[in-house]
């Protein structure tokens, strides 16, 4: 028996990536304080990391000010957190931060204790439908990284995937996913 709400939201995210990649860029783009987006995020995700036994921390600069659509830019860093929520063991740790980079470039980054993305893997787990050995375990479809890949390119930016902290508590190396944004003029 197949789960229709799964299939149904896998079937939104193939069909927002195919409109995101055809438009080229994300559509209703306005300028808004991505400072307010991090808290609001913050605030969000505190809870969740929680009830998993995570120890959540955000470093959020405040007045960020960039040009986007903002719903788009809080999908992908949903899409960010549920993963790093997902793969960090319980008593593990996620941050997430938003600052202004020394290029002018915004970054919205999430690091976690996790057990990271190999090197070798980090450019293949950002398409569709790809999923490693490691994540087998987990539901998901292999859409989470593709549409922020996406959501990042349609704003002139880029993902950027390294490795996190390293170990915390026992656990690691840990991820650190960023979404860099073009400085707004």
């Amino acid at each position: 028996l197949l789960d229709a709400d799964g299939v149904l939201k896998t079937f939104n995210a193939v069909l927002a990536i195919a409109r995101l990649q055809a438009a080229g860029q994300a559509p209703d783009q306005k300028s808004f304080d991505s400072s307010e987006l991090a808290r609001d995020m913050a605030e969000l995700y505190e809870f969740s990391c929680e009830d998993k036994g995570l120890d959540f921390k955000a470093e959020i600069t405040p007045s960020l000010v960039i040009r986007g659509n903002r719903e788009f830019i809080a999908q992908a860093l949903a899409n960010i957190l549920d993963n790093a929520i997902k793969y960090t063991p319980s008593g593990g740790a996620i941050m997430l931060r938003a600052r202004r980079r020394s290029s002018g470039e915004l970054e919205f980054s999430v690091t976690d204790t996790g057990p990271g993305v190999p090197d070798e893997d980090r450019a293949r787990v950002v398409q569709r439908f790809v999923r490693l050995e490691n994540s087998r375990s987990e539901p998901g479809a292999g859409l989470g990284l593709s549409l922020v890949q996406a959501v990042v390119a349609s704003h002139g930016g880029r993902l950027e995937l390294s490795e996190g902290p390293g170990e915390y508590n026992g656990m690691g190396p840990g991820l650190r996913v960023a979404l860099v944004l073009p400085r707004v003029e």
